[in-house]
């Protein structure tokens, strides 16, 4: 349970710094930045790829958690990269993020 525990707390970390790359900013400030872009972008290829380690069983259990729609994401950035809309990933930072966030801490301290 320790590397679950290891890998909630990293995707805890790279919400937190997507939260800290776009703090302040509106949409479209985000969009004219590519320095920041390429900061969030790389955070939710880390989620997804953090999300793949972590055992279906255990998804399964915490399925509150939106990890298909996170690995998603991350697929699209990493393999369709042209497709991807700055938009989406904007609203999914800021919409979805941090109640993901929120729910990943309480099953953090429960563990």
């Amino acid at each position: 349970m320790n590397r679950i525990k290891e890998y909630l707390n990293d995707i805890i970390e790279s919400i937190e710094k997507i939260e800290k790359y776009t703090k302040g900013m509106t949409y479209h400030e985000y969009a004219e930045d590519n320095k920041t872009i390429d900061g969030v972008e790389r955070n939710f290829i880390k989620l997804g790829d953090i999300i793949n380690r972590i055992s279906k069983d255990f998804q399964k259990t915490h399925n509150s958690i939106p990890w298909k729609e996170m690995v998603s994401i991350r697929n699209v950035l990493t393999h369709e990269y042209k497709e991807v809309k700055d938009e989406i990933v904007w609203n999914t930072t800021k919409d979805d993020l941090p109640k993901t966030k929120a729910m990943i801490k309480k099953i953090v301290e429960k563990i």
